[in-house]
């Protein structure tokens, strides 16, 4: 389960991966229109592919071990990203 403890580094890295994103999505939409539409559809994949498995990595390394954390782990992630978001308008 989650301590107190582990849900301030938790968000911590929950913020980290945000920003981490956020950065290379800039980076994507520089580049995106200069692929093809097959290109565009893989590069999206291959993101979702990435980020899927750094998001599974750092939800680990927050003690995010038993089902039931990693039931809650994507609502944590959607509060946080929408609090960032909220932020920046």
């Amino acid at each position: 389960m989650i301590t107190e403890y582990n849900e301030s580094i938790f968000e911590s890295t929950q913020r980290i991966f945000l920003k981490s994103l956020l950065k290379r999505q800039q980076e994507l939409i520089e580049n995106y229109d200069n692929l093809s539409e097959d290109q565009k559809r893989l590069a999206v994949r291959n993101e979702i592919k990435e980020h899927n498995k750094a998001l599974a990595d750092t939800a680990h390394k927050a003690g995010v071990v038993t089902p039931i954390d990693y039931a809650t782990f994507p609502k944590k992630v959607i509060k946080v990203c929408m609090e960032v978001l909220m932020q920046k308008i």
